[in-house]
């Protein structure tokens, strides 16, 4: 979605540690899910005010990347002890936290993927191919994560990794989700022939699938299964056949293989995220009227309905708790700016819980949260 990275260029200069899972050498994240067909348009919320942290009988964990990556736990931050590293997804197992996410080698400026239990890392790179960490899924005492290594997509149980097969130059892994014994990734590859173009797909215990679309290109962001069904979220652009581009993206998701466009209340949208609950079917992400140089409304769909929770925000990631529904994203900033009439965009990590904002840090703090995970007390 092209809302989250139209910043004048000097801007994005001085924020490139802070950029939005698209800019991320290769993009992320992915819970378990259930149920959705497209919806109407639903009303638009209300503009929450700041929140008080935490919720009855549930601690809030997300992560972000600043100048450091940082687990926030409500709205206290733990920067992690690895400088240059950068964190995609978080997920809870019982009471350990599992984040998935990369750190660079300084003198090669090599990335490594890893993942953190519980603050302690464990490598998942060699140190010699370049490798990310997209997503992360925990199931018994086995751990599962996604991503890449040399731009092609791949998944570690373990620590060991298995390459997927796909069709063209590149691909990527970019959520993750496990049910009894079988596995399945989501991602994207490219086109082998002209006219060149991502294509999403997915892969169950390795088998490569390619989605459902008529789409010039598209994305995948997250996976989840319930049951036999297998549901999938990401955005999407113009058509193949015949080949023509779209001004605006499309928030979609995927169910069993099958494209559906979820309403959307302006030009353009994104979907991020995905929870399931009580056969209920949630997804985060984003709007935007397209022309507005970065600035987003964030939303969430409820088995296809959507709902505006703010103005002036994006979110990335979603988890709900009974009737509690918690988004993790960014609220956004504007300072004038002399380059073309566009404006400095500014993005601040926070949270929403039923549409009520918690701010993380001060107005001073940079970034978006990748990931959100909820632990009872």
């Amino acid at each position: 979605m092209k809302i989250k990275y139209l910043l004048p260029l000097i801007l994005i200069a001085i924020l490139a540690i802070v950029s939005c899972k698209k800019s991320n050498p290769n993009p992320s994240t992915g819970n378990t899910g259930t149920t959705g067909a497209t919806g109407t348009t639903g009303a638009t919320g209300t503009t929450g005010t700041s929140g008080t942290t935490g919720s009855t009988g549930v601690d809030v964990y997300a992560v972000s990347t600043v100048s450091q990556p940082t687990l926030w736990k409500n709205d206290a931050a733990t920067f992690f002890s690895v400088n240059g590293s950068q964190v995609s997804a978080v997920i809870s197992s019982g009471k350990d936290i599992y984040v998935a996410g990369y750190t660079i080698i300084q003198n090669s400026g090599v990335y490594v993927a890893c993942y953190w239990k519980n603050g302690t890392i464990v490598n998942l790179g060699d140190g010699t191919n370049i490798s990310v960490a997209n997503a992360i899924a925990v199931q018994g005492n086995d751990v599962y994560v996604a991503g890449t290594v040399n731009n092609k997509p791949v998944y570690w149980k373990n620590g060991s990794v298995t390459m997927l097969t796909y069709i063209g130059p590149e691909g990527s892994a970019e959520g993750i989700a496990v049910n009894g014994t079988d596995v399945y990734v989501s991602g994207t590859h490219s086109s082998s022939d002209a006219p060149y173009r991502s294509i999403p797909c997915y892969w169950k215990n390795g088998e490569f699938k390619n989605l459902d679309g008529d789409f010039w290109r598209a994305q995948t962001k997250a996976i989840a299964v319930n049951g036999n069904d297998v549901y999938i979220v990401g955005f999407a652009n113009g058509t193949y056949s015949p080949a023509a581009s779209s001004t605006y993206d499309s928030a979609v998701f995927w169910k069993n293989g099958v494209a559906q466009k979820l309403a959307t209340t302006k030009n353009e949208s994104d979907a991020e995220g995905i929870a399931i609950s009580n056969g209920d079917v949630y997804i985060s992400g984003s709007v935007s009227d397209g022309i507005s140089f970065g600035i987003a409304s964030a939303a969430y769909w409820k088995n296809g309905v959507i709902n505006i929770i703010q103005d002036n925000a994006m979110t990335n990631c979603i988890a709900v708790k009974g009737t509690d529904v918690y988004v993790g994203g960014a609220y956004i900033t504007t300072t004038p700016s002399n380059i073309n009439n566009t404006p400095y965009v500014y993005y601040h990590p926070a949270w929403w819980k039923n549409g009520v904002i918690t701010k993380l840090g001060a107005e001073s703090q940079l970034g978006e949260l990748y990931g959100i995970a909820l632990v009872s007390k």
